[in-house]
């Protein structure tokens, strides 16, 4: 497997919280939008949507996995020779769409 070992050293992020989800708790409904995207120093209008969005959509386990794979892959973009970046991207796109990102640990 691709993971095998490698996902290992990621098993503690992203970092806790106090809350268990500070993104989901600003965007409730009762929170003004602005006021969420100030709270969590989301300054980039273009960008805020987008998180609210996500907040919405998926659930914060599947964020994680998702933060995970992306960390993971980050890494090995930056280390790894510019021309195994389009085969890093379509791996990357595989294990986030249809693997649903990389799971903890503690998932198995």
């Amino acid at each position: 497997m691709f993971f095998a070992g490698g996902a290992s050293g990621w098993s503690g992020w992203p970092p806790r919280c106090a809350s268990s989800s500070p993104m989901r708790a600003c965007w409730r409904p009762y929170y003004d939008p602005g006021e969420a995207a100030e709270r969590l120093e989301i300054r980039g209008k273009r960008a805020q949507p987008t998180y609210a969005g996500a907040s919405r959509r998926y659930s914060l386990e599947e964020l994680r996995r998702l933060i995970r794979l992306t960390a993971l892959f980050d890494y090995r973009a930056r280390s790894l020779k510019a021309a195994l970046h389009p085969t890093l991207l379509q791996l990357y796109l595989y294990y986030a769409v249809v693997r649903g990102g990389i799971p903890s640990q503690s998932d198995g």
